[in-house]
């Protein structure tokens, strides 16, 4: 089960969605507690989206160097490289729509994350400047891939 941690503010909602005999389950709740690196130690497969109106290229500088340089070390001193996506409220939309006109599934939409981060491997994209302007690019290819 692959869980996506959606930070609002001081506040977390958690979507958990399987597929179960073909159906989608979706789990949605609301626990009130700050974000953390905890969720990322207890299941290793964790997307944190991080939406805001606009995106600050500080933010997303900041992102991919967790992603990719600056590790947060769990209590087993094991590595862990986050994975946190900042999404404009446009591009949080655009996936909405997208959803309303394909009703992508949770697996398709888990594609869409991993090839979000795997841009990080891209030669041309070596900072959160560059990773941030290719995030739209990569929703609109993987929706005309539905």
């Amino acid at each position: 089960m692959a869980h996506v941690q959606w930070c609002v503010g001081n506040t977390t909602l958690r979507e958990a969605a399987r597929l179960k005999g073909g159906l989608r389950i979706l789990k949605e709740y609301f626990d009130g507690k700050p974000w953390s690196y905890e969720n990322q130690e207890k299941e290793r497969d964790v997307y944190s989206l991080f939406i805001a109106p606009q995106i600050h290229i500080n933010t997303a500088v900041h992102f991919y160097a967790k992603m990719t340089s600056v590790p947060h070390i769990n209590s087993s001193g094991e590595k862990v490289y986050p994975k946190i996506i900042p999404l404009s409220l446009d591009e949080y939309i655009l996936l909405l729509r997208i959803f309303q006109k394909k009703r992508y599934l949770p697996l398709q939409l888990k594609k869409l994350l991993n090839d979000i981060i795997a841009l990080k491997n891209k030669p041309d994209i070596t900072d959160g400047s560059h990773w941030l302007n290719y995030i739209r690019g990569c929703i609109v290819k993987w929706s005309e891939r539905l």
